[in-house]
């Protein structure tokens, strides 16, 4: 039977904010020969935002803003994992080394997906008008 699956993964200081969502499928079991089996797990959505802002006062450096925005979506994104069992994809999501996520329920995916898309949206388009007064 499949399975949805879905984690977060923030990191933050005072001037940015780095957050990442995703959400997976499992797909039932799978042979690979001679007896062994292995499960299929199967990106769906991928949610990522990169806010950026300096706060910094000093005349040295310019106060600067961006915003990186990355978002994925689909049933066939064609990236995926394979595990011997659903314990082993938990923990390879869990326990990464480089990008370790903490599993979460649908429903904080789904709060944080609106949260990020609201940010993405209400973020300050440029001001083309304002960058060629500044020349």
């Amino acid at each position: 039977m499949k399975k949805t699956y879905f984690f977060y993964r923030r990191d933050y200081h005072d001037s940015f904010y780095d957050v990442v969502i995703e959400s997976w499928i499992g797909e039932p079991t799978f042979y690979v020969g001679e007896g062994i089996h292995r499960e299929s797990f199967t990106l769906l959505e991928k949610l990522k935002i990169h806010a950026c802002k300096n706060h910094s006062h000093s005349n040295k450096r310019k106060k600067f803003h961006c915003l990186t925005f990355e978002h994925r979506k689909g049933l066939d994104l064609c990236e995926g994992i394979s595990a011997k069992s659903e314990r082993e994809f938990l923990k390879i999501q869990v326990n990464s080394v480089y990008y370790p996520m903490e599993q979460i329920s649908k429903s904080d995916f789904l709060r944080f997906r609106k949260a990020i898309l609201s940010i993405y949206k209400n973020y300050p388009d440029i001001d083309y008008e304002q960058i060629i007064e500044m020349d």
